[in-house]
């Protein structure tokens, strides 16, 4: 499974998974294109924040 994530109009692929718990999930956020972006710290927190506004736990793998 993947994510999508649209940050100031660019799109990013990154890898997840969902997790034994249920409402968790793993993030492989180093490993995607968007780890490499200038913007990366705040593409993770636009991530990590979007998906605990969900109801989801976030674990990076």
């Amino acid at each position: 499974m993947g994510l999508t994530v649209l940050f100031h109009g660019t799109t990013f692929e990154v890898d997840s998974e969902m997790l034994a718990p249920p409402m968790s999930i793993g993030v492989y956020f180093g490993e995607s294109p968007a780890a490499t972006s200038v913007a990366s710290a705040d593409i993770l927190a636009f991530l990590i924040e979007a998906l605990a506004f969900q109801g989801f736990d976030v674990q990076l793998l």
